[in-house]
């Protein structure tokens, strides 16, 4: 689960506020986050809608040439997918190495259909433990349909305990 730095409480706000996922991720200790891997995290979608997508990048370094996380990756990067119900990518984000330096502010929107969906995100980076860095990727939907809502308790929030 991606959105593990969030409590229980949160993740019920969250989910009962309409969202699949939100990170909400920030440290002002220096620190290495690292998450890779997996098939990534589904969720069911029962009626047509949309999905807004934000993603928040803010004083992530590289930490290239650390190889803090080797065998894992020897380059920072953020990644981040969602997959329709085909498995085709519908939406995607990658930077790596030295982009991860540059903030991010995305607010965007996109269509889905019935069916499951997929997204994944993976991420290693440093923080220097001075300035807090944010990365903030979060997929709320658009309408807020119960049944949606009542997946995400059951097959989400219901594991989290």
């Amino acid at each position: 689960m991606y959105d593990y730095y969030r409590t229980y409480e949160q993740t019920k706000t969250d989910i009962q506020n309409g969202y699949i996922v939100n990170t909400g991720v920030s440290f002002s200790e220096r620190t290495m986050p690292i998450v890779t891997g997996g098939e990534g995290t589904c969720f069911y979608v029962n009626h047509d809608n949309s999905i807004n997508i934000s993603i928040t990048l803010k004083n992530l370094i590289d930490g290239t040439g650390h190889h803090y996380w080797e065998p894992i990756t020897d380059v920072s990067f953020i990644s981040f997918e969602i997959y329709d119900p085909t498995g085709k990518v519908a939406y995607s984000l990658y930077k790596e190495g030295r982009e991860i330096q540059d903030a991010v502010d995305i607010d965007t929107e996109l269509a889905i259909y019935p069916g499951e969906w997929r997204y994944k995100i993976s991420f290693a980076y440093t923080t220097n433990g001075t300035n807090p860095s944010d990365m903030r990727i979060a997929l709320k939907y658009k309408t807020i349909y119960e049944d949606d809502i009542q997946w995400l308790v059951d097959n989400k929030l219901n594991k989290v305990k």
